[in-house]
């Protein structure tokens, strides 16, 4: 398994179910999970479904040909995330005071709780930023997901994972439950954001050849544009010449996203200090053992 995998929704569903606008992101229809140590992270646990939803949630799961009990939406939103959320953080080493607070989710709280609470921060943009903990995501919020953090420490990236999120009932959401920081070598997590682009990518292509092939009727798609009193105001067409040249842009994606480099201020120390924020004393008093893994597969 790869550390970011992905299976697209069955073509003639995802066309029948994204018919409003099939434009390319729309049809990045399917499933995806973050894979470590052979565990599929993001894989929800059923047993929070009753026993007819679990029974709806696996029928919709094989009539899509998607593993059941993945997260079910547009892949294209975990490859966006990966770019723009985690990617940028990866490519300076932060700080062994950063490290530190980074591998401890208590000061991540605590410190957020005193910067909201700073007279001087809600003043100083500039200092706010600077007191920032630099660190990305692994997800943004658009499917129930564990925690993630991702930032580079000694040359070496760090995922910091918490899948102890539990239901109103207090049951687990998610088939992998715990807390840990994985640890990956810059340059393998590199070859896997690569190697994610590069097969969604040959997926979309062929499902564009697909379309072509298969569905030679499909496009053009065209839908009225209305104002908010319901007055016309023209209208959009989806069209396979705009499909293609989407995926043209698409293909660009990585490439851009590899020049976006997010600065490590090397006065994050001395930032929260003028704020108030005691990061030290924060550690020393609220100390929180984690377990540091090697990912030695995913």
């Amino acid at each position: 398994m790869p550390l970011f995998d992905f299976t697209l929704k069955n073509i003639e569903r995802a066309l029948a179910f994204n018919y409003a606008s099939p434009c390319w992101f729309w049809l990045t229809d399917g499933s995806y999970n973050i894979c470590i140590n052979g565990k599929r992270l993001l894989s929800y646990n059923p047993d929070c479904l009753t026993t007819e939803e679990r029974a709806q949630v696996e029928q919709h799961a094989a009539a899509n040909r998607l593993p059941a009990h993945e997260p079910d939406y547009y892949i294209v939103r975990l490859y966006e995330d990966v770019l723009s959320e985690a990617l940028p953080y990866t490519w300076h080493n932060v700080g062994e005071l950063a490290h530190q607070c980074l591998l401890n989710p208590t000061i991540d709280d605590l410190a957020g709780e005193a910067r909201w609470n700073s007279v001087i921060l809600d003043e100083d943009d500039d200092l706010l930023d600077k007191c920032m903990f630099p660190h990305g995501y692994l997800g943004s919020g658009y499917m129930l997901m564990p925690e993630f953090r991702v930032w580079r420490y000694s040359d070496e990236i760090y995922i910091y994972w918490n899948g102890n999120r539990t239901n109103e009932n207090g049951i687990p959401s998610f088939q992998h439950t715990g807390e840990a920081v994985f640890v990956i070598s810059f340059d393998d997590f590199i070859y896997e954001v690569r190697d994610f682009h590069c097969r969604l990518m040959a997926a979309m292509a062929e499902r564009i050849r697909q379309i072509q092939i298969d569905f030679p009727n499909f496009y053009p798609v065209v839908r009225p544009i209305v104002h908010q009193d319901g007055t016309p105001a023209g209208e959009t067409v989806y069209d396979l010449a705009g499909l293609m040249a989407e995926h043209k842009e698409r293909e660009q994606e990585l490439n851009q996203a590899l020049q976006k480099k997010w600065p490590i201020h090397l006065d994050f120390e001395q930032a929260n200090l003028r704020a108030g924020i005691n990061l030290r004393q924060l550690l020393a008093d609220n100390p929180h053992p984690i377990d540091i893994v090697r990912i030695t597969s995913f």
